[in-house]
This record gives structure tokens, sequence and C-alpha cells, in this order.
């Protein structure tokens, strides 16, 4: 059965989405790329307030106790670390067309081969919300759009985080789709999700 987020898409919507958005991505320049990443960390940080309300909905309703209510838990120290964490995947290298070997063959036909994007990445995780951020951040550095499905313990955290996300101003519509989780079928949805992977 397919299921429909919020937002009223389906998961292969998102996919679909999330399929159209990987070309432009892969097109983007390192200095396009890391502005943006500049962006997702400063959008965290401006908005600590609301994404901790998110996480206080959570964990209200989790009925979780202990190590794993500490893997919900979202803190304003926490937050400064996600957005540091971006900041760190910002300036690291960017791996997309480097040339990882090259050589001219006999009749002087020269051969390079590249680092590319691989399209589309999907990521099934449990409740730890800085999952969210993390992975996003990592695919956008490498020129894919991602689509998650988190834990439904985390349901409104990884909501808002990818709102906020998506909210960067210029940020490419489609890059980072989140599923939803109230339900098991979504990961089922996504992993058969054959041929929506590549761009």
């Amino acid at each position: 059965m397919a299921t429909t987020s919020a937002t009223g898409l389906s998961t292969k919507d998102k996919l679909l989405r999330a399929r159209a958005a990987c070309t432009s991505l892969a097109r983007l320049s390192t200095l396009q790329k890391n502005a943006m990443l500049q962006g997702f960390a400063d959008a965290l940080e401006v908005n600590a307030d609301g994404i901790l309300r998110a996480n206080r909905r959570d964990l209200e309703s989790s009925g979780l106790a202990g190590a794993m209510q500490d893997r919900l838990l979202l803190t304003p120290e926490r937050i400064v670390r996600m957005a540091q964490g971006v900041r760190e995947v910002r300036i690291l290298p960017d791996p997309v067309y480097e040339t990882v070997a090259e050589w001219t063959r006999p009749n002087g036909l020269r051969i390079r081969k590249l680092r590319v994007p691989l399209g589309v990445v999907g990521v099934i995780y449990e409740s730890r919300p800085n999952v969210t951020v993390e992975t996003a951040a990592l695919a956008f550095k490498t020129g894919n759009a991602i689509v998650l499905r988190g834990g439904k313990e985390a349901t409104r955290s990884n909501q808002c985080l990818v709102e906020i996300l998506n909210g960067v101003p210029g940020m490419t519509q489609g890059a980072i789709e989140l599923l939803d989780s109230a339900t098991r079928d979504s990961v089922e949805e996504l992993v058969k999700a054959r041929g929506l992977w590549m761009c």
C-alpha cells in the first residue's frame, strides 16, 4: 500500500522529486555547495528553539527512557554540534569529478576515471535526529539527493530539521526528502524502489 505523508505526497512522489533534483545537484560547483552548507549550519542555530520544541514533543510521546531516550534527546549543545558537523563537511575536499586514475592507450586514446554522484541515496535509521542532518549534509556535499526514513519516535524532530534545511534560500526542491514513519510501509516501498535511484 502506498503511504502518503503529511505533505500529501506519496513515497513514490518523493522519490521522483529526489531523482529530478539529483541532476541539478550534480551540476553545482564546490562554491555553491559550500555556501549552501554554511546556510544549513546557520539555519540550524537560528531555529534552535523550534527544533527543541519539536524534540520535546517527541520525547513526551515516545515512552522511551534511559539510553534510548538519550538517543532521541536534542539539547542546545547538541544542536551547536550538529551545526559544527555541517561546517566540517563544508570544508572537506569536494570529491565530485575528482580524477581517480588516468592513462593513455597505445593508440593515443586518453582515459580518465572520475568520481561522480550516485544520484539518490536512501537512508533508514532509528531515533537519532542528528543523523537527519549528518546524512543530508554528506549527500549534498557529494552532489546526491537523499531520501530519509527515520524512526517514528523522532517524527516531529526530523520533520522540523528537514523543513529548516529545505528552507535555506536557493535550496533545490527534492534534494532532501523525508518519508512517513508512522508505519513500516514506507520502508518496504523504499527498498523496492527499483529504477528510481540513478539520474
